[in-house]
């Protein structure tokens, strides 16, 4: 359903159940990723994984991510591939792990509540 009151495609419901992922790319995140990371850890419905894909960050990102936030998926690359390298590796690996669902953001996103599913 979008905005859960209008059908999606041709009157039928979107699927409910199933396994959802974000994927995060980010750079030097510092201090604006921690506000994102609580907007997808307290969704209305809990995402099954959160992938954060960290593009060689120099500034502690990886540091603070595992430090703060143990349960997320870290891909950390040792080489800044890009916007599209990052994507590119994160959904791959994302897709592989069979999720139904996955949603792609940069690091200064903020999903609203419920909007993950």
């Amino acid at each position: 359903m979008l905005g859960n009151d209008r059908p999606l495609g041709f009157g039928l419901p979107m699927k409910r159940e199933g396994s959802i992922a974000s994927v995060t790319v980010s750079r030097n995140a510092g201090g604006m990723l921690s506000e994102h990371m609580e907007a997808l850890l307290y969704q209305t419905r809990p995402l099954n994984e959160i992938i954060v894909i960290d593009n060689a960050s120099t500034d502690g990102t990886v540091d603070t991510l595992r430090r703060c936030y143990p349960q997320v998926t870290l891909l950390p690359l040792h080489t800044n591939t890009g916007v599209g390298g990052a994507c590119a590796t994160s959904l791959t690996y994302a897709v592989g792990r069979k999720h139904d669902w996955i949603s792609l953001f940069d690091q200064d996103s903020l999903p609203r509540p419920g909007q993950m599913g």
